[in-house]
């Protein structure tokens, strides 16, 4: 199992820091730390550090001051360059920036606080004596305390990962109660620590377990009831390397995509369903293998660009004729033209007549696709040019969805990876004197390792590219990104997490969907928590036919306004939804149920034999008139009945 990577941010004698130390030791915590900072020069931290045989930095004495770019700039570089998940400040004198938090956040390193104080209360510096003298004054409360918390820019603010409280005694005195806060501090660290990293850990493996694509810029993950969640992330690559990280680079693609799908559907369906931050749910779809190029104008560089082509003597391309005498970024002018590629690990240009005659599609496919895609880049040319923007070329993907069979636009669509834009007011006398457009300058990275890597293929390390190249590419993606939608960082947290307690991860975007937005299920009443093994034979089948399910416990005879209060929730409802009965002895949940929702009720009462059976069956089988429920015994047979009812509904 991977373990997590620990930075330990301390000035102090490093008593906390022992205390981590000593629980990796003991396999309390699975994690590693990779390197201690601190800004004393051999502070107790420092040489418990190297005691341990770990990496020890000193930052200098005014290293890392407030405000300070360029030693921020060096300790993210030592964070960064240490691989690390998690940043643990204990006992760091120094208040971290909103750049330095928001740049490591959205790289996915999370930052926390031990702070000696209680949520809510005392901030900053000396938070001990500020509880002390308030409590010796009579103004304050008789107990304080300590937790752990996200780093947020406002000091001592952020979501609170595990707190505890220190009471304070009638003899205490300010020694005495420091000592004992001091002594609570480890336990709480560690907690923190395990809650962190038991939820990555779980996470992982979940998301492990899921994964089927792992690409350069996305990864794909089937998350079960034929819905995939496509993960955009920040990665930049060139010359088949990875070369650097662009801040919020996967959320801004993201939502470039969410925004056009949600504009064009007008035209074609598509596979879109929700998106957060980086991560976008869609209906899970069977891709044709065929990518759908669209072209305004004849440009490009690439092996299987067509001014490429054009350029070397072709007048033929993907089955479009071209004439004589057409210069480079030229309009075409029997343009948008649609040039086809297979889908592969490389693209090969393919005319409409083989990919029929090659069975990637039926002519009914091709035709109905070829026909949207050109439909789209009209809308997308008229879009762009209302934005003072010329959309270039783009690519289309189409599948056809695993639930309903229908063709639907998929992947991402007119985002400025998958896309050229040039700007409008240029262009024009630019073409006229020979120079290249004006595009948008996604590719500072590439041009930047062009000029400072001698062989870019075979270099054993790639260079970083400088911060300013790295944030002139983050500039380009956040500009089109506000010419697109009209709006701020500021007004978009679905977009912008204000921080990374605030960001979401694969499995809460997942199950948050799933709960508020899925719109056909299953939803399983069991009347007792001793039901949870039968309940969970149910969950079981259900999924086998892709059969989302909610689960409740509560009792007709126990908590009767709770199950009431369940179906009013319900009513007018327009989801599609089959509630499943879990109660044996007396049920009585059924045929409440069954009273009270336009919803069909099926009851699956657990039995543990068949005397229990014999004994108690008819409590489920003879409900009074106008009280319509089935009883159906094996919870496989339950699944074959929704997924029955579901399929004449749909």
């Amino acid at each position: 199992m991977e373990r997590l990577n620990l930075a330990v941010l301390a000035s102090g004698e490093g008593t906390n820091l022992q205390a981590i130390i000593e629980a990796i030791k003991a396999n309390i915590l699975l994690a590693d730390i990779a390197c201690v900072v601190s800004s004393k020069y051999e502070s107790g931290a420092l040489l418990k550090a190297k005691a341990a045989d770990i990496v020890a930095v000193y930052t200098g004495e005014t290293g890392c001051s407030e405000g300070d770019q360029d030693d921020e700039e060096t300790l993210k570089n030592i964070i960064l360059g240490f691989d690390v998940d998690i940043v643990v400040l204990a006992g760091w004198m120094k208040i971290l920036s909103k750049n330095f938090i928001d740049e490591l956040n959205s790289l996915g390193v999370q930052i926390i606080n031990l702070h000696p104080a209680l949520p809510g209360s005392h901030t900053g510096m000396g938070c001990i004596k500020k509880a002390w003298d308030d409590y010796t004054k009579r103004s304050g409360p008789d107990v304080t305390g300590v937790m752990v918390h996200h780093v947020v820019p406002e000091v001592d603010r952020g979501e609170v990962i595990q707190s505890a409280k220190v009471p304070i005694e009638r003899d205490d005195t300010l020694e005495t109660l420091t000592k004992r806060v001091k002594a609570a501090e480890k336990g709480v660290l560690i907690s923190a620590l395990q809650t962190l990293i038991s939820k990555n850990t779980e996470q992982n493996i979940e998301i492990r377990d899921g994964l089927v694509y792992e690409g350069k810029v996305r990864n794909v993950y089937d998350v079960g009831f034929n819905r995939l969640v496509m993960e955009a992330s920040t990665r930049t690559s060139a010359f088949d390397r990875h070369i650097c990280n662009i801040p919020d680079k996967g959320a801004m693609l993201n939502d470039m995509s969410r925004w056009w799908f949600e504009n064009t559907r007008h035209i074609v369906p598509n596979h879109f369903l929700a998106s957060q931050d980086r991560f976008m749910l869609a209906k899970k779809c069977k891709p044709f293998m065929i990518e759908f190029v669209v072209r305004d104008y004849i440009t490009g560089s690439t092996e299987t660009s067509l001014w490429t082509h054009y350029s070397k003597g072709a007048r033929e391309y993907c089955g479009v004729s071209f004439p004589n005498g057409l210069k480079k970024n030229q309009k075409l002018p029997n343009g948008p033209v649609l040039t086809p590629t297979t889908k592969g690990v490389r693209d090969v240009p393919i005319s409409p007549e083989d990919i029929v005659k090659e069975r990637y599609m039926t002519q009914e496919e091709l035709d109905y696709c070829s026909h949207k895609a050109l439909e789209v880049f009209e809308f997308g040319k008229k879009t762009a040019a209302e934005k003072g923007l010329i959309l270039v070329d783009t690519k289309y993907e189409f599948g056809r969805c695993f639930e309903t069979g229908q063709i639907l636009l998929i992947d991402e669509l007119h985002t400025c990876d998958s896309s050229r834009y040039w700007k409008a007011d240029t262009y024009q006398q630019r073409f006229d004197t020979g120079e290249a457009p004006q595009n948008l300058d996604k590719d500072a990275v590439r041009r930047w390792v062009k000029e400072n890597v001698e062989d870019p293929y075979s270099v054993e390390v790639m260079p970083e590219p400088p911060e300013g190249v790295v944030q002139n590419v983050r500039s380009t993606y956040l500009e089109f990104w506000k010419t697109l939608t009209g709006l701020t960082p500021e007004e978009s947290p679905n977009v912008f997490a204000p921080s990374i307690a605030a960001k979401p991860d694969i499995l809460n975007f997942r199950d948050t969907y799933f709960e508020n937005s899925f719109n056909q299920y299953a939803y399983i009443l069991s009347g007792s928590v001793r039901d949870a093994k039968h309940v969970q034979k149910i969950k079981d089948e259900l999924e086998k036919k892709n059969i989302y399910a909610k689960s409740v416990v509560s009792s007709a005879h126990k908590t009767p306004k709770e199950v009431l209060a369940i179906l009013d929730g319900l009513r007018g409802s327009s989801d599609r939804v089959v509630f499943v009965t879990v109660a044996g002895r007396s049920n009585a949940l059924s045929g409440v149920v069954a009273a009270n929702t336009q919803y069909p009720v099926i009851a699956c009462p657990p039995f543990s034999d068949k005397m229990d059976m014999f004994t108690n069956i008819n409590s489920s089988l003879q409900c009074p008139s106008n009280v319509p429920v089935m009883t159906v015994l094996e919870p496989s047979n339950v699944a074959l009945c929704i997924h029955k009812m579901f399929l004449l509904s749909a």
